[in-house]
């Protein structure tokens, strides 16, 4: 996903899960920042927010959000009680996917 904000901040409504991959967003040219689309509880898929922009000045910032190729070492993300189900369920761990559901901004999406 990729888009120009002129404005102030954008979020991403979507999905964690146990098939949860990690994300690698990066802003105009700086450093590419990582976010792991599973946690510790994610025996079952729920909505959340991934912040893309935080809350900072106004201005016109070029976004860009790809799902990366790493393969998450899912079994350690989890909390200690929920590695049964991956041990138990290991097939709804293999995937490595992102749901984006809608985009939340502050500003206007100008290309």
């Amino acid at each position: 996903m990729a888009f120009t904000l002129k404005g102030s901040s954008a979020a991403v409504f979507d999905l964690v899960g146990p098939d949860g991959g990690q994300l690698e967003i990066q802003i105009d040219e700086g450093t590419p920042t990582t976010v792991k689309r599973i946690d510790g509880y994610c025996t079952y898929s729920r909505m959340s927010k991934t912040m893309i922009i935080p809350e900072r000045e106004a201005g016109e910032y070029r976004v860009k959000v790809t799902l990366t190729d790493e393969q998450l070492d899912k079994r350690s993300i989890l909390f200690e009680r929920n590695r049964k189900d991956f041990d138990e369920n290991p097939g709804r761990y293999k995937e490595h996917t992102w749901y984006a559901g809608s985009l939340l901004i502050i500003g206007e999406i100008v290309n």
